[in-house]
């Protein structure tokens, strides 16, 4: 299936950072595959080395772990930097724009992704039958306004990889996994087609680039297009909170904390509209100790435990007429929310 709308004859200058991990080779050479690409290595980074000994964290979801790559980004003056975590499952994105260099969300990233494989699909006159793509309950609800303009059906899935991969085992055994055409995660994972059934920063790294290619063409930077999108779409701004609570006692102060949720009628003095409880509900999902609270004024919260730390996760999207007003929102109600937490925790 060809997703891309055909490459433009502009070069696209690359920084790329396998973060001293294993994709290194597989990316450099899917990129070379691609016409007009030129890609720099961040010299310190390039080699494997599992001390990791240029981040304290090899994570690019984290700006400082993006921080040698956006540095050498600018210093090229290169369009974009990608960088992989050391599996080479995951991507960090950059942006070169005239006001500097700017990092790229994983919700941002997916729905441009989103939109662009759509639209070149669509062009291209190769977008299948009853379309098929995939995002986490706590991914932003822009990509269901992408998903409706395309005819798209959108799957949303508990947070995490593999409930997507069973939704694309579910399409294979019907025969129908060329329905497929995307799958994302705010976290910065992506799946550009149902060959494997896990995220895949490879196959995201080749149709960043080719992406990056078609809006340089059109004099438009990543971040262009972003806020083109939501001039269409309409804008959303997300933002995630963990809070860690050590200790024997921080598993059953997480557990009083979703019980104290589950009894709201407003958060942030905001009214509660909607509230789906993942565990309780008929939701078609797998029971999972979540909350999803849709309030008024545009806000949505999500509220979960992690499965691998002592933390309650908080995830926060807010739709607003403009970016500008929509992080002031963001600003004032993660406050309050984070204010109410902490006086919950005292009485726990």
């Amino acid at each position: 299936m060809k997703h891309s709308i055909e490459m433009p004859p502009h070069s696209l200058h690359v920084v790329y950072s396998p973060l001293n991990g294993t994709g290194n080779r597989p990316v450099r050479q899917i990129l070379g595959m691609l016409p007009n690409i030129r890609v720099s290595v961040v010299p310190e980074q390039e080699q494997p080395d599992g001390d990791f000994p240029t981040t304290p964290k090899p994570n690019p979801e984290l700006p400082q772990t993006m921080d040698m790559a956006m540095a050498l980004m600018q210093e090229l003056e290169a369009d974009i930097c990608l960088v992989t975590d050391p599996d080479a499952d995951r991507v960090g994105i950059g942006v070169r724009t005239e006001e500097g260099a700017k990092l790229l969300s994983g919700n941002q990233v997916g729905v441009l992704l989103l939109h662009f494989i759509c639209e070149g699909l669509k062009a291209n006159e190769t977008l299948p039958q009853n379309p098929v793509a995939i995002k986490t309950i706590v991914t932003t609800p822009m990509a269901e306004q992408i998903a409706k303009a395309y005819n798209v059906k959108l799957y949303n899935v508990l947070t995490g990889f593999k409930y997507i991969g069973e939704v694309i085992n579910k399409l294979d055994r019907d025969n129908e996994a060329d329905r497929f055409i995307f799958a994302f995660e705010e976290s910065i994972g992506y799946l550009i087609g149902p060959y494997i059934r896990e995220k895949d920063a490879i196959g995201a790294s080749m149709m960043i680039c080719e992406m990056a290619s078609y809006y340089k063409d059109k004099g438009m930077t990543l971040m262009d297009a972003y806020q083109a999108m939501e001039e269409r779409y309409g804008c959303y701004v997300s933002a995630q909170e963990s809070i860690r609570f050590e200790g024997a006692k921080g598993e059953k102060v997480i557990g009083s904390m979703l019980e104290y949720f589950r009894g709201l009628s407003q958060i942030a003095d905001i009214e509660v509209l909607e509230k789906i409880d993942y565990y309780y509900d008929d939701t078609g999902l797998p029971k999972s100790n979540v909350l999803l609270f849709k309030l008024k004024g545009g806000v949505q919260v999500i509220i979960r435990p992690s499965g691998t730390e002592p933390l309650l996760k908080l995830y926060i999207d807010i739709a607003c007429e403009q970016s500008s007003d929509g992080a002031l929102v963001m600003s004032n109600f993660k406050q309050a929310l984070l204010e109410m937490v902490k006086e919950a925790e005292k009485e726990m």
